[in-house]
């Protein structure tokens, strides 16, 4: 999640009301108004995103290498 240029002073209230609405907080990172974590519910990211202080949310992915020995597909 990215917190707004208006609450990063208030960080740690946005982590809160985000934990609040079902995200479990792997980092907060105050200084770039970042915080990471995970919800089993895809939903929630609507709910996180409607969050006073909450800028924009993003979905990570997953991405899988083959190893470098693999040939070239």
């Amino acid at each position: 999640m990215l917190v707004d240029g208006e609450h990063l002073a208030k960080i740690d209230a946005v982590t809160a009301a985000l934990e609040d609405a079902g995200l479990r907080l792997d980092e907060v990172m105050d200084s770039v108004g970042v915080i990471t974590g995970t919800a089993d519910d895809p939903d929630r990211l609507v709910a996180f995103e409607a969050l006073d202080g909450v800028d924009s949310v993003e979905v990570g992915r997953t991405v899988h290498l083959p190893p470098p020995d693999a040939p070239i597909q």
